[in-house]
């Protein structure tokens, strides 16, 4: 049944150009499931590396929700980071 999950999520990336992941920013990071479907779904081989090619040419981005002010999410603010800095890991080259 993974695998068949797996497959079906990976067929979903395949069938479209654009993709937003949407979650809330959760201890600077994602929720630990979207962490797991990352890892699960994104493998290398297949969405990068060599011969990792299926994200290639798509349009990601990223929707996020936080709690707090444009002014927290500043290098001088609560969070000493900007959201662009924050998101830095999920940039596509």
């Amino acid at each position: 049944m993974y695998k068949e999950y797996v497959t079906r999520e990976q067929r979903l990336i395949e069938d479209h150009d654009r993709i937003i992941f949407q979650y809330p920013l959760y201890w600077y990071s994602t929720p630990p499931l979207f962490k797991k479907w990352f890892d699960s779904v994104l493998l290398y081989g297949w969405a990068y590396g060599p011969d990792g090619s299926k994200t290639a040419g798509k349009e990601i981005g990223v929707a996020i929700s936080t709690y707090g002010t444009h002014e927290s999410y500043q290098p001088t603010g609560s969070n000493r980071f900007t959201l662009e800095e924050i998101l830095r890991p999920y940039a596509v080259k």
